[in-house]
């Protein structure tokens, strides 16, 4: 016999004491938990709560998916752009001073100019 097959019967041996130690409450909601595993019910390990809905149903969870996916997109299309550095370079090494390009004259400058 060998160290582990010593240690897996000393092991049981222990097991076995607890059994006859138990009350009958516990002892039933053990074999109640040992039916409902075997007959394939629901387990510990799923849980409660939104992941184990998740986890029970797949189309929850596809829909779930298919929402960030889409509120990702949409957020993307709608948020503004933020200027870049290139962009205050063309601005402040170009032709006309920065302020020039606040003047409520300047979009009629501008048009006046690409017109022809």
């Amino acid at each position: 016999m060998t160290q582990q097959d010593d240690f897996a019967h000393r092991l049981t041996a222990i097991l076995d004491a607890g059994i006859t130690e138990m009350d009958a409450v516990t002892l039933n909601r053990l074999a109640q938990m040992r039916r409902q595993v075997v007959t394939g019910g629901q387990t510990l390990s799923q849980g409660h709560g939104v992941l184990a809905l998740l986890h029970r149903h797949a189309f929850a969870s596809a829909f779930l998916v298919l929402l960030l996916a889409l509120s990702s997109w949409w957020y993307l299309q709608n948020s503004q752009p933020s200027f870049s550095a290139e962009t205050d370079i063309l601005l402040l090494t170009g032709d006309l001073p920065p302020n020039a390009y606040a003047d409520k004259t300047f979009s009629q400058w501008l048009e006046a100019r690409t017109s022809y």
